[in-house]
């Protein structure tokens, strides 16, 4: 079997859901794998300059990213999709990929898109005999403003109706494709299991760490964080990741910004943490969004302050969630973290949540005349 998959975000970022989905498949099925990335798809903004210089600079993705199994096809576009004649150009430029894509496709390829774009419309009316199969990660619109976003909803609608089955990551994005019927499942965000012994927090630290890791960018609410730093001057509040979106102030000397790391380091610099971090603001972008660091902060048995958006909005503190509307101005220390899950109960939650686990549930193989997957070993 083999594999297609259009990502929305590149082969040497950070791992997110579309890595954990290409390498479940190829275990799965000892399947190829053609990771395409489709370039912008939106007109530009001031600063995606930052973006690509530091999409330039390292290779965040997991280890696996080279090997033999997975290839990386790069459509040349240009960041004018959302105009009729900016469309025209690009279509143009990629004859030479379309090519070398004809040239290795196989009768049992499967296509997976999770990005609504023209290049996924294109893939989709060039290849219809090919399952295809939406996995909606965000609602990808929300990123985009004025033509961008217009074109963005028009793509993401005719990718929906064009898909034999959609895949979604949260309740609202589940209740926003409900229009379409039966062909659409919610597949929630997981986790790769660490090694739990090695990593779970049996008890509180001397110096609490608030910590958070991921994209630093128009979402994170800035204003919670200096907060909760303002009102425990004794902590530190780490944030680990590439920031695109810095706040104008100055901030309180007990932030510290770490920058971004590999993929491999990200629970080891976890295990430092007192409680994970997951200041979102609440928009329409948020709303849709089941955040993968929430699973990683429980893999190792941290607490989470997090704000009221998306996906969170649902857990309690029986998920050992707590939240910053709940203490006002000033977030409480210790509190948070009296009652620590145990190692059994860590395991569990690893088990349960794990990204083997979420991809295992899929049923789309069937739906399309498939025959149930079995385990590939390395």
């Amino acid at each position: 079997m083999q594999l297609v998959y259009l990502s929305p975000v590149p082969l040497t970022s950070f791992a997110q859901r579309p890595h954990h989905f290409v390498e479940w498949f190829h275990r799965r099925f000892n399947a190829r794998v053609i990771w395409i990335e489709p370039g912008p798809s939106r007109l530009p903004k001031a600063g995606d300059w930052r973006r690509l210089v530091r999409r330039g600079r390292s290779s965040l993705g997991p280890v696996w990213t080279k090997d033999a199994w997975i290839e990386k096809l790069i459509f040349p576009t240009l960041p004018v999709e959302p105009l009729a004649w900016g469309r025209k150009i690009n279509r143009w430029r990629w004859q030479d990929a379309l090519r070398n894509l004809d040239g290795v496709m196989t009768s049992d390829t499967c296509l997976i898109v999770g990005k609504p774009c023209d290049l996924a419309l294109q893939l989709a009316s060039r290849y219809p005999d090919k399952p295809l199969v939406f996995d909606v990660m965000d609602s990808m619109s929300a990123f985009s403003e004025g033509r961008s976003s217009i074109w963005m909803r028009r793509a993401e609608d005719e990718l929906a109706a064009r898909a034999d089955c959609i895949v979604t990551s949260s309740t609202a994005l589940q209740e926003k494709f409900s229009a379409v019927g039966d062909k659409v499942q919610k597949v929630m965000n997981g986790l790769s299991a660490p090694d739990v012994k090695a990593y779970t927090c049996a008890s509180p630290r001397k110096t609490e760490v608030f910590g958070y890791v991921g994209v630093i960018a128009s979402w994170f609410d800035w204003e919670a964080v200096i907060r909760l730093a303002i009102s425990n001057p004794e902590s530190e509040i780490r944030l680990i990741g590439p920031c695109e979106q810095r706040h104008t102030c100055v901030l309180p000397p007990n932030i510290r910004l770490l920058g971004a790391i590999a993929h491999e380091a990200v629970y080891a610099a976890m295990n430092e943490f007192s409680v994970g971090l997951i200041p979102f603001r609440i928009n329409a972008l948020t709303n849709f969004v089941d955040p993968v660091k929430y699973y990683e902060y429980r893999a190792i048995g941290l607490p989470v302050l997090s704000t009221r958006f998306g996906e969170m909005k649902h857990r309690t503190v029986r998920d050992h969630v707590f939240f910053f509307e709940d203490f006002g101005q000033a977030p409480p220390g210790g509190d948070l973290w009296h009652k620590r899950p145990s190692v059994e109960q860590t395991a569990a939650f690893c088990s349960e949540n794990s990204w083997d686990s979420r991809f295992d549930s899929l049923d789309f193989f069937n739906r399309l005349g498939g025959s149930a997957p079995r385990s590939i070993a390395h």
